[in-house]
């Protein structure tokens, strides 16, 4: 179960119409609009409609990857991989032919998509915006838009493409057909020390590289996880996350999921960078063992076994 934040900010745009909803200032504020054009979809119930599309101005950038003559690699970045931006052209829904439905959540739909152009198969994650703004987050889905927009690194999902129309927020994503960690851990119960050495190296190398950002993932499980064809691992989910954590900074959200959340974030002393090495080895724990360590079966038993722990 996720614990949200609290406190949410106060959303202007509940004060309208859903059909007069425009996100544009608060997703993609610096992205131009394209002139409105009447489409229709076969694949997408509630979007015959006229669309808005846009999408973040970014610059392209490549990712080296170099093993050395032992089969280790580094990961290296033609420029500042915090600071990786794209520049597709413009997309529309239209470029995209909907393949299957990969999952519902709360607020929308994850399809498997090809971007008919290239052939390139996505997954497609659709939100709508009316649910957003009744459970208050149209803040998350910024924060999650935002950090993945500027990352790249091969241990956390992409995002290729954001863009929007009257009633729905679209983010195409990596599409890691190995599914969540989460399934695999609950098939296999426990994995091996061998498998947990090289899943938790690839994790290091993603939070390091997160923090190096300053951001903190806050969120880190099984669920969060996925895994690509190939078996690697990718941190996704950054709904929770948090940027511009220094090192000397510190932020009290009450933010998580109870069972990997560290002791700072539920005594709200404050908390930084520490909470995802926390959640890291309660990860490992349950890969090695099959339970998290500090498990109960109330949240209040988890929260202060895990304190105490």
């Amino acid at each position: 179960m996720h614990c949200r934040a609290v406190s949410a900010p106060s959303i202007p745009a509940l004060q309208h119409s859903i059909d007069d909803l425009d996100f544009d200032a608060v997703l993609f504020p610096d992205s131009p609009r394209s002139e409105e054009e009447h489409h229709d979809f076969h694949d997408f119930s509630g979007c015959e409609e006229d669309e808005h599309y846009t999408t973040p101005e970014c610059d392209q950038e490549d990712i080296l990857i170099e093993p050395d003559a032992e089969g280790n690699f580094s990961v290296s970045f033609k420029s500042s991989g915090c600071n990786f931006k794209m520049n597709p052209p413009k997309v529309a829904l239209e470029d995209f032919e909907i393949l299957a439905l990969v999952g519902k959540g709360a607020y929308g739909k994850v399809h498997q998509v090809c971007k008919k152009n290239t052939g390139e198969i996505f997954a497609m994650k659709v939100m709508r915006k009316e649910s957003l703004i009744k459970t208050n987050n149209v803040s998350y889905t910024i924060t999650e838009r935002n950090i993945l927009r500027n990352i790249r690194h091969p241990f956390i999902a992409s995002l290729h493409y954001a863009f929007q129309t009257k009633g729905k927020v679209y983010l195409v994503m990596d599409f890691l057909n190995g599914g969540q960690l989460f399934h695999h851990m609950r098939k296999q119960a426990m994995f091996t020390e061998d498998a947990v050495r090289i899943y938790a190296a690839e994790l290091v190398l993603a939070i390091e590289h997160l923090h190096s950002c300053n951001i903190v993932h806050r969120d880190l499980k099984p669920e969060n996880i996925l895994m690509s064809a190939e078996g690697h691992l990718c941190v996704a989910d950054f709904g929770l996350a948090k940027d511009d954590v220094t090192d000397e900074t510190k932020t009290k959200t009450f933010c998580g999921t109870v069972e990997y959340m560290a002791p700072e974030i539920i005594q709200g002393i404050g908390h930084g960078k520490a909470v995802d090495w926390w959640s890291l080895g309660i990860l490992m724990f349950d890969m090695l063992t099959g339970s998290t360590p500090f498990k109960a079966k109330k949240q209040e038993s988890t929260s202060k076994r895990n304190c105490k722990g």
